[in-house]
C-alpha cells in the first residue's frame, strides 16, 4: 500500500510539473472573445507558464495587455505577430516559426514545440452577403488559417518528438457551422471528404471557382455553382436554375456559415490523421489522448460580428461569459468533436 502511494505522490508531482510549464496560444487575441479568452484563461486555467497573444494590429493590442496583466501574476504575457495574407491559398506568415532575429520568437517557438500546449485558434471574420470576395476570404481566414496553424504546430511537436505533451486545440467555431445549416448537397459533400488532403482541395477548388467567377464579373454572389463536382448526377439540379435561386447557407452569413462548417471537418479530420499516424506499432507508447483537436461553439454573445437577430435572441452571453463556456468544459472534451456548452453536438 506504501509503494502505491509513493507511486502515486511521484506521479502528481510530475502532473504538476508538466501543467506548470503550460504554454497557451490565442489568435485574434485582441478582438472581443479573444481579450476575454485571455483573462478567463488566467482565472480557469491552472499554472500557465506563457500567454502568447496572436495579434496582426499592434494598436489593439495595449488595451489587451492592460486588461490581462491585472490577472496574470506568474505568468508571461508574450505578444506574438500572425499574419495570415488572406490573398494566398498555402502561405501562412508565423514570425515565431521563420524569424531567427529575435530571442523572444525563437523562445516562443522552442517552447511551442516542446512543452505542453493549448492552442485557441479564435481569429476570425463573420461577414454579410454572399459576394466572391466575402466567401474567398471567410474561408482563407475562418477555415484555412487556423486549420494551418494547428497542422503547423502538430507538425512541429512531431517533429520535436513531443507527441507524449498534452496538446489541446479548440478551434472556436459556430452553431451557424452545423452541417443543417447548408445546402443538402454541401451537407453531402463535406460528409464525404475523408483526408485533409481532400480537404484543402475541395476548398482550393471552390476559390478558384469563386474567383474565375468575379474575375469575369459573372456572378455577384456564392452559389453552388462553384462546387466541387465530383458527381454530376448530384450537380445536375444545379444547372436547371439561376445562382440566385440557390444559396449555400440559411441566414444573413452564408459564407460565414460553409466557413465554419469546413473547420468543423479540418477538425475531425486532423483529429482522424494523427490517431492513426500514432497508433501503428511503431508508435504504441504513444497516449492519443495527449492530442486533443475539437470544435467548440461558445454560444452567442455580443460582438461586433453579431448579427441583429443574434442580438434580439433571450439569453445571449457576453464575451466573459462565453470565454468561460470554452475553457471551463475543457476536461470533457474528446478529440474530434464538436462542443457547445459542454455538450457533445453533431457536425
Amino acid at each position: 500500500m506504501r509503494i502505491v502511494c509513493i507511486v502515486f505522490a511521484i506521479f502528481h508531482l510530475i502532473c504538476l510539473e508538466a501543467a506548470a510549464a503550460l504554454e497557451v496560444v490565442i489568435t485574434g487575441s485582441t478582438g472581443v472573445l479573444g481579450s476575454a479568452l485571455a483573462q478567463q484563461a488566467l482565472r480557469l486555467v491552472p499554472a500557465i507558464s506563457r500567454i502568447h497573444l496572436g495579434y496582426r494590429d499592434a494598436t489593439k493590442l495595449a488595451p489587451l495587455l492592460e486588461k490581462a496583466v491585472v490577472a496574470a501574476t506568474t505568468t508571461t504575457l508574450v505578444p506574438l505577430k500572425l499574419c495570415f495574407d488572406v490573398q494566398s491559398l498555402s502561405t501562412l506568415h508565423l514570425d515565431f516559426l521563420t524569424d531567427e532575429s529575435s530571442s523572444s520568437i525563437r523562445d516562443s517557438r522552442n517552447s511551442l514545440a516542446n512543452e505542453p500546449l493549448l492552442l485557441l485558434n479564435n481569429a476570425a471574420v463573420c461577414l454579410q452577403g454572399a459576394s466572391a470576395e466575402t466567401l474567398c476570404r471567410s474561408l482563407r481566414i475562418n477555415t484555412l488559417a487556423p486549420l494551418l496553424l494547428a497542422e503547423h504546430v502538430l507538425s512541429a511537436r512531431a517533429k520535436a518528438h513531443s507527441a507524449a505533451s498534452a496538446t489541446t486545440i479548440i478551434n472556436i467555431s459556430s452553431g451557424d457551422g452545423e452541417l443543417q445549416m447548408l445546402h443538402p448537397l454541401l451537407q453531402t459533400q463535406l460528409s464525404s471528404l475523408s483526408s485533409m488532403r481532400e480537404l484543402h482541395e475541395y476548398i482550393s477548388s471552390f476559390l478558384a471557382a469563386a474567383e474565375a467567377d468575379a474575375a469575369k464579373h459573372l456572378s455577384s454572389s456564392a452559389n453552388l455553382s462553384w462546387l466541387p463536382r465530383s458527381n454530376d448526377d448530384a450537380c445536375s439540379d444545379i444547372d436547371k436554375k439561376s445562382n440566385s435561386e440557390i444559396e449555400l447557407a440559411y441566414g444573413e452569413t452564408p459564407c460565414y456559415s460553409l466557413s465554419k462548417a469546413l473547420l468543423n471537418v479540418g477538425t475531425r479530420l486532423l483529429q482522424q490523421e494523427w490517431n492513426e499516424r500514432h497508433t501503428s506499432s511503431n508508435n504504441i507508447n504513444n497516449n492519443n489522448n495527449n492530442v486533443r483537436i475539437v470544435s467548440v461553439c461558445p454560444g452567442d454573445f455580443v460582438s461586433p460580428m453579431s448579427t441583429q437577430d443574434e442580438l434580439a435572441r433571450a439569453g445571449i452571453l457576453d464575451a466573459q461569459e462565453a470565454a468561460r463556456e470554452v475553457l471551463k468544459h475543457m476536461d470533457r472534451y474528446e478529440g474530434g468533436s464538436f462542443y457547445r456548452f459542454g455538450q457533445r453536438i453533431d457536425f
